[in-house]
């Protein structure tokens, strides 16, 4: 691997050439994880009619992947800040290339199911670390401002990697979409490798006490500790939602695959709009209550989505505007912890990550199950509420931190 770009002794306060390269590869890596995450949506009806499944069957692939990048991420965090971040970010990029062409090629529901369970893994290493990286490389504004810019990539996923995956599906095959994505991955490979800050080499191996002594000064942290189950209880109702909306698309409102594929580009934009928003000077507010305004409009609007019976443009609008507030109490929550925490970059924003993916596994299997006992419009009452009740959490968080530092956040 190169050794031409090493980090910084102490994180930088301004965007410099370096820094900006940096930022750019981490939005790469951001796009590609995103896709193998959330290239899954649109083809819930045509994977399962091809593997003989139905719908909620195939939507529990989200769940197994989601939950093996949570039980990774609570292993990664800490191995990365101790052999560095771009080791373990090229091997999740390998890792995503095998699971994707792997799942393109599988014969069967069972080895697609046991090849999007090993991609969870890729999940963790490329998101996780990705937001680590952002964390630490920065600090000051030029933090918040890379958390920002680090999170909207991921609304490059529906801007352009769901339209063009599922333009792929609808002319050949859900196959040579995911295919598609395999391929992508193995070109990030290099790029990881070659422009990734590196770290030098620890002088000790890591051992099982590490893992353990990494965690320590998160679960000192009430408030951090609140934090994190703001992030699961949202977690849980961000991917319930968004899950099932591409099926609820196609079936009850008649869309095209195609089509689907051009509404996630419109939400995609609104989480765009909302994440870069959160950069400037909106996020300059006091996170809590930030956070807390924008997860409660933005729960509202997800909800309607499903229930308000607006016809598909409509479903589209309020999907693209809650997508906006959505961003936004991402990027807040991720500065927040960036900010607070007392344990390394990569052991705070990977386990995060595993919180998140945990609540998301435990998203799409709730989804999963409302849908087959009460329909979508039960999808749109019943999840927000617990976007509600993280908003609570978090904003009650503040009062576990010390004096001193509670001004901002």
């Amino acid at each position: 691997m190169s050794q031409a770009h090493h980090a910084p002794p102490t994180a930088v306060e301004s965007f410099d050439r370096t820094g900006i390269l940096v930022l750019v590869v981490l939005c790469l890596a951001m796009f590609t994880s995103g896709m193998n995450a959330m290239g899954l949506q649109p083809f819930l009806v045509s994977v399962g009619e091809d593997l003989g499944v139905s719908v909620p069957s195939v939507g529990q692939a989200v769940t197994v992947t989601l939950l093996m990048s949570a039980v990774s991420g609570l292993i990664a965090g800490p191995i990365a800040d101790h052999y560095g971040h771009r080791r373990l970010m090229v091997l999740g990029a390998a890792v995503l290339a095998v699971s994707a062409i792997g799942s393109a090629l599988s014969p069967t529901y069972f080895i697609f199911m046991g090849f999007r369970l090993f991609g969870g893994l890729s999940l963790a290493l490329l998101t996780g670390l990705a937001l680590a990286i952002a964390g630490s490389y920065f600090a000051g504004e030029a933090r918040r401002r890379a958390l920002s810019v680090t999170v909207s990539a991921m609304s490059g996923t529906a801007i352009l990697g769901v339209p063009l995956l599922s333009w792929i599906g609808d002319a050949f095959s859900w196959r040579w979409a995911f295919g598609t994505i395999g391929a992508i991955a193995i070109v990030l490979i290099p790029i990881l490798a070659t422009l990734i800050p590196s770290t030098l080499a620890p002088t000790r191996r890591f051992r099982l006490s590490q893992l353990i002594s990494s965690y320590r000064p998160l679960l000192a942290q009430r408030a951090m500790i609140a934090l994190y189950i703001g992030s699961f209880l949202r977690a849980i109702f961000w991917l319930g939602i968004l899950t099932y909306f591409g099926a609820f698309l196609i079936e009850e409102h008649g869309l095209t695959l195609q089509q689907v594929g051009i509404t996630y580009m419109f939400g995609g934009l609104g989480f765009l709009i909302g994440s870069l928003a959160a950069g400037g000077r909106v996020g300059q507010f006091n996170h809590r209550t930030l956070f807390t305004i924008v997860t409660v409009v933005g729960a509202l609007f997800f909800g309607l989505a499903y229930t308000a019976p607006v016809g598909p443009i409509g479903a589209v609008l309020l999907l693209t505007i809650g997508g906006f507030f959505g961003a936004m109490g991402w990027v807040v929550l991720n500065t927040m912890m960036a900010n607070e925490s007392d344990a390394g970059a990569g052991t705070t924003m990977s386990l995060n990550t595993a919180i998140f993916n945990l609540g998301s596994a435990a998203g799409g299997a709730a989804g999963g199950a409302i849908l087959a006992v009460g329909g979508y419009s039960a999808i749109g009452l019943t999840l927000p509420v617990l976007a509600l009740i993280a908003s609570v959490v978090v904003m009650l968080s503040g009062r576990f931190r010390p004096m001193a530092t509670t001004t901002k956040s």
